[in-house]
C-alpha cells in the first residue's frame, strides 16, 4: 500500500502499490500547479510549491522521463535526495532562479535546518513567485 498526502487538502489517498491507474491519478493531483522547464537533451525541471504547511518550494530533476533527484529552495534534499550531485545542465537551470543552490545537495542535519530555516510566510511568498513564473 502507498500513502500520498495531497497538497492543500485535509485528506490522503491510500492505494495499492501495484495499482498503476491510481498511481497515475495521484501523480496528476500532485502535479497541479507544477511548472515544467525543458532544458533540452532529455533534461527537464519541474518546479513545485510546498506540498504541506511546513514544506518548501522545490524542483524535481528529470532525465529522459526518469526522476533523478529533487532539491528544496533552501538547498536541502527533497524526497531523499540529500548527498547527491546535480548535473551541470540542470544545475544551471536551477541556479538561474535559485543562485544559492550548490552542486552537492545538502543533508537535513539539525544545524543546517536551523541555519536554513525560512518562516512559513516567506515560503508562501516564494511559492507564489515560483508558480507565477
Amino acid at each position: 500500500m502507498r500513502y500520498t498526502e495531497v497538497s492543500g487538502s485535509k485528506f490522503a489517498i491510500l492505494y495499492k502499490s501495484d495499482d498503476g491507474p491510481s498511481e497515475i491519478e495521484v501523480g496528476t493531483l500532485l502535479s497541479e500547479g507544477r511548472k515544467t522547464q525543458d532544458l533540452g537533451k532529455g533534461w527537464k525541471l519541474a518546479w513545485d510549491g510546498p506540498h504541506y504547511d511546513q514544506g518548501e518550494p522545490h524542483v524535481h530533476v528529470y532525465r529522459n522521463g526518469k526522476e533523478l533527484y529533487s532539491v528544496n529552495i533552501s538547498g536541502l534534499g527533497h524526497d531523499g535526495s540529500s548527498g547527491k550531485e546535480i548535473h551541470r545542465v540542470p544545475l544551471r537551470g536551477i541556479q538561474a532562479k535559485w543562485s544559492h543552490v550548490k552542486k552537492l545537495i545538502e543533508s537535513e542535519e539539525a544545524d543546517q535546518l536551523a541555519e536554513n530555516y525560512v518562516p512559513l510566510e516567506i515560503k508562501e511568498a516564494l511559492a507564489a513567485v515560483v508558480l507565477e513564473w
